[in-house]
């Protein structure tokens, strides 16, 4: 596990300080999302989703203050690995944050951006449903019929109901 941690520690003392806090916050950011996302995927409560998703906007928008916390950007700007206190357990996470915001979240939206269109987005399929066939209102028009022929109709029916009401039946 050393090992690991020194090849993070020396990333972490390569990159300027504020490549390493954007390139974190923004690696927070896409690894809260993805988090987000597949929670998503499970058939959970709304009630649960919806508080998970207020959770996750915070832990987002925290995460300038944690990552000015984790650099001590108001002091020394760098990262702190072997102290005590909150730092060393931050600096690992800042670190991985930086690679997933600059290498791993750009090549996920590259991929997305170049993956083919699903054919049902591009197929050209319809069908006409005649609403009023399908309520039983039917006046027996087709697709040839002209407009003058729906216009004697309604005037037809028009003067059929005038006549029922005068009484002449």
């Amino acid at each position: 596990m050393s090992g690991v941690i020194d090849v993070l520690k020396w990333i972490g003392d390569a990159i300027p300080w504020p490549m390493l806090w954007l390139g974190a916050c923004l690696g927070h950011a896409f690894w809260m999302t993805v988090g987000l996302n597949a929670l998503y995927a499970w058939p959970l409560p709304r009630r649960v989703l919806k508080v998970t998703r207020k959770v996750d906007i915070l832990l987002i928008l925290s995460a300038p203050l944690l990552f000015t916390i984790s650099l001590d950007l108001f002091d020394t700007r760098r990262l702190f690995w072997h102290e005590s206190g909150l730092r060393p357990l931050l600096a690992p996470y800042t670190v991985v944050c930086f690679l997933l915001g600059t290498i791993v979240g750009p090549i996920c939206q590259i991929r997305y951006w170049l993956r083919k269109t699903a054919p049902q987005q591009t197929s050209v399929r319809s069908h006409v449903v005649d609403v009023a066939v399908e309520l039983g209102f039917d006046a027996g028009f087709t697709i040839g019929t002209r407009p003058s022929d729906v216009a004697n109709f309604l005037l037809e029916q028009m003067l059929a109901r005038q006549k029922k009401r005068r009484g002449g039946g």
